[in-house]
C-alpha cells in the first residue's frame, strides 16, 4: 500500500529472499527420533542481539509456561552478553527462579549452534523482522522454529508445517503447540522434514539466484 501510494506498481516489485549459501548436511530423521526418544526434556534455542525490540524477554514468559505445564525443558541462549537488556534480562531469570533451566552461552559459530539436538528454535521479536534468517538456518538443521508471526517469519513459515507462529501477547497458546509437538514423534519428524524441503525450494542458492540473474538481466536490458 505504501509503495502504490508513492505511485510504484506492484508489478513492478520483485522479491528475493536471503538464503542458505552452504546448506547443513542431510538431517537424519532416525537420529533425530532416537534423540527425541532418549531426551527426558524440551531443548529450547534462541539465537539473537539484545536489543529491546529482540524480545529476548518474551523467554522468560514461554519458560513460566512451560514450568507452569510441568513440562521439563532446558533453554540455551546465543548473543553478546553486555548492556541495559542483558543485565535485565540475567535479573528476569532470577526473579523467576529460572536460573537452572537457562545456559546464557554469548557468541558461538552457527555451525556449532546447529550442530547441537535442540527441538525448537524460539524467535520473539517485537516488531516486524525484515527476515529472519535464524529461522532458516534452524530450518536447515532440522531444528523447528517458533516465530512472531509479524513480518519475514511469515513469508518463512507455513503454521503448522514447516513451523510455529504466534502471537507474542499470548505464548501460552505456541507452548502447549510445542508441548503437543514434542509429545507426537511423527509430527514433529513430518515437520522437521516439511522445515528442511522448504528451505531447499524457497532459500537455497538453486531457488533464489536464477530468479537474482532474471533480475539482473531485466535490468541490462532496460
Amino acid at each position: 500500500e505504501s509503495l502504490e501510494a508513492l505511485g510504484i506498481s506492484l508489478k513492478k516489485i520483485v522479491k528475493l529472499h536471503n538464503f542458505i549459501v552452504d546448506s547443513s548436511s542431510p538431517v537424519n530423521l532416525n537420529s533425530r527420533l532416537d534423540d527425541h526418544r532418549i531426551s527426558p526434556v524440551i531443548r529450547l534455542v534462541w539465537v539473537g542481539r539484545f536489543v529491546g525490540w529482540k524480545g529476548v524477554d518474551l523467554c522468560v514468559e514461554i519458560a513460566k509456561e512451560f514450568r507452569h505445564a510441568g513440562v521439563e525443558f532446558e533453554f540455551d541462549i546465543y548473543g553478546g552478553g553486555e548492556g541495559e537488556v542483558f543485565e535485565r534480562f540475567v535479573q528476569q531469570l532470577s526473579d523467576a527462579g529460572l536460573n537452572a533451566n537457562f545456559r546464557l552461552l554469548g557468541y558461538r559459530a552457527s555451525s556449532e549452534i546447529y550442530s547441537q539436538p535442540y527441538d525448537f528454535l524460539v524467535h520473539t521479536s517485537r516488531r516486524a523482522e525484515p527476515f529472519g534468517r535464524v529461522l532458516i538456518e534452524a530450518m536447515d538443521a532440522g531444528i523447528i522454529p517458533v516465530a512472531t508471526r509479524d513480518g519475514g517469519p511469515s513469508d518463512i513459515i507455513i503454521h503448522g508445517v514447516s513451523g510455529l507462529l504466534y502471537d507474542p501477547q499470548d505464548v501460552g497458546e505456541v507452548v502447549h503447540s510445542m508441548i503437543d509437538l514434542w509429545a507426537d514423534a511423527a509430527n514433529k519428524l513430518e515437520m522437521i522434514d516439511q522445515g528442511k524441503r522448504r528451505v531447499e525450494d524457497f532459500f537455497s542458492p538453486s531457488a533464489v539466484m536464477p530468479k537474482l540473474l532474471a533480475l539482473y538481466d531485466a535490468v541490462v536490458r532496460l
